[in-house]
């Protein structure tokens, strides 16, 4: 009798034990993914965003010169005051159009965050899953384990 229940107090604590390197396992390979991989992706993201943004601007920035510069040049306005109404017409097109380019790339940028985001999400999840499913498995090899083991003592 004592025999049988030392044997089965051991198998039970072989079994923590085994769940708790689940556990941990999990756990440290949960932490190097937010704490490594995910801030990196992020930051990455971020920074590719950060210099789409930086190309627009100077890209708009070139547009609205060039067009500064065909309607100075331009014959057709002779009067200064034909000039300013149409460089005011211009710019007001170029606003317009520039901030709408701007807003696209910013729901552009929102959704690839949004997007890293629910796949980082979904990682830290799958991990989880595993993480379940071993400690699931564990229990399982040990619970036959335990019963051949009692059984071969008596």
């Amino acid at each position: 009798m004592v025999w049988r229940s030392l044997l089965a107090k051991h198998v039970d604590e072989e079994l923590s034990v085994r769940k708790q390197q689940v556990d941990k396992r999990g756990e440290v390979l949960r932490n190097v993914l937010s704490l490594k991989l995910h801030d990196g992706q992020l930051k990455e993201l971020l920074a590719h965003q950060d210099r789409e943004m930086k190309e627009l601007s100077a890209l708009q920035t070139k547009t609205s010169l060039n067009d500064k510069r065909q309607c100075s040049s331009d014959k057709a306005f002779r009067p200064k005051a034909e000039v300013d109404r149409r460089l005011k017409e211009i710019n007001d097109i170029n606003t317009k159009k520039f901030s709408l380019e701007r807003q696209k790339l910013k729901y552009k940028h929102e959704a690839q965050i949004e997007h890293l985001k629910r796949r980082h999400v979904s990682e830290l999840q799958a991990i989880k899953e595993l993480c379940e499913e071993e400690k699931s498995r564990v229990t399982k090899e040990s619970n036959p384990e335990v019963l051949e083991k009692i059984e071969t003592v008596m």
